[in-house]
């Protein structure tokens, strides 16, 4: 089987296709919608007329394409088909997909704008500034002087986002050997453990509600109030994660913001724990950091969905500063941001909530890991920053108040 792209651009692309779209043949069609996802292509032509077979695995890659193109807010159409191709469908109940796309003019887009030197469109949202509590210390991270009265109970309903060193458990003593990166939005929440085990999510479902225990951590309460769709540039390249986090910034228009990216990535870099820092004397010592920290030496996860919460400053001197790092070669902007790498899913045109895209990540996608998303500068070998090429971004100010304990 071969697949035979023809004209391709956002607006509209077509696909060619010959032979048996079978099991084996299948694979080359399928990889051809997903690049047509990934490029945003939302009017999607398939020419069927040169296959001679098509068995369930070539209907299951069908429809899964014609959901991707519809969490875009496209159209997948069957142009052409043959004979057997259109009574299996017939039989299969599917005629929806054959038919002509016909002539209609696609609604045009929003203006563009530019955030933080970026283009992309900007959505007015019904939200406002994010409240924010603070948890525990983490400057007790490389001594690892934690104990069970450092740990504070945090939900994560809808309308919550959160990030730090936590587990899911009953208490203290569960959670011992398991604390490490967490990360929530939009009534899910991700952990992953420092026992060796794969990381864990829990989405909120009736009365569950996401729970994590945390060490330290940042929990902020609230609806964003602006939404950016970007994409890279062509000419300049993917977008460094310094520079969504100024656009954040930007949207929120304060010296404090809170935020959430859901975008395909080019490859993220950062740190994750694999020793629990309980009872941990000096996580960060030399040799012992090779067995407590887990570091990308170059970027990874090209090419899946990352989730990314964070909270960032544009000044120094703000209650979150125990928390922040520079996001990129110079002090400010300043942020603290976890990033959980998935499978890739298209996002939803227009302005979708962002309990709506999150909720399909969770759902429908493999979660693979979490990663701390730190900058590597090092003039030499540095391997630079996390780089996305195109999602979401909502943001809103942020109003944050000094660490404390106890539970929320």
């Amino acid at each position: 089987m071969s697949a035979v792209p023809g004209k391709a651009a956002p607006e509209g692309a077509s696909i060619r296709v010959r032979g048996r779209l079978d099991a084996k043949g299948s694979a080359a069609l399928e990889n051809d919608l997903n690049e047509a996802v990934r490029a945003g292509v939302r009017r999607l032509r398939l020419d069927l007329m040169e296959v001679p077979f098509l068995s369930s695995a070539g209907i299951r890659v069908l429809l899964k394409g014609q959901q991707a193109v519809a969490r875009l807010g496209g159209e997948m159409t069957i142009v052409a088909a043959s004979p057997t191709v259109r009574e299996v469908l017939r039989l299969g109940g599917l005629e929806e997909l054959l038919g002509s796309l016909g002539e209609a003019e696609a609604p045009a887009p929003p203006s563009v704008e530019l955030v933080a030197g970026l283009s992309g469109h900007v959505h007015a949202l019904a939200g406002g500034p994010l409240e924010g509590r603070l948890v525990g210390d983490p400057g007790r991270l490389p001594s690892g002087a934690f104990d069970a009265a450092s740990m504070t109970s945090l939900l994560f309903p809808p309308g919550t986002i959160g990030l730090g060193v936590g587990a899911f458990g009953e208490g203290f003593e569960d959670c011992r050997g398991r604390f490490g990166e967490f990360l929530a939005a939009g009534g899910a929440a991700a952990c992953l453990p420092t026992d060796g085990s794969e990381p864990d999510d829990v989405v909120a479902r009736g009365a569950l509600v996401p729970t994590v225990q945390a060490l330290y951590g940042v929990r902020c309460t609230g609806a964003f109030s602006r939404l950016f769709r970007f994409e890279a540039d062509a000419a300049a390249g993917p977008v460094p994660f310094s520079r969504l986090t100024a656009a954040a910034l930007e949207l929120a228009a304060s010296e404090a913001a809170a935020f959430v990216v859901v975008a395909e990535s080019a490859g993220l870099l950062g740190a994750s724990l694999r020793r629990s820092p309980v009872d941990a004397g000096g996580l960060f010592a030399f040799p012992s950091i090779r067995e407590s920290l887990s570091f990308t030496a170059e970027r990874v996860h090209q090419r899946s969905t990352a989730l990314v919460v964070g909270v960032a400053a544009g000044v120094d001197g703000t209650p979150l500063a125990p928390f922040l790092r520079p996001a990129g070669s110079v002090p400010l902007p300043a942020v603290h941001a976890h990033a959980a790498a998935f499978t890739f899913r298209a996002i939803p045109a227009g302005a979708p909530a962002v309990e709506t895209v999150v909720r399909g990540l969770f759902d429908e996608e493999r979660l693979l890991t979490l990663l701390h998303l730190l900058p590597d500068t090092r003039e030499i070998s540095g391997g630079g920053e996390s780089l996305f090429l195109s999602g979401a971004l909502w943001a809103s100010p942020l109003r944050a108040g000094s660490p404390a304990g106890g539970a929320a």
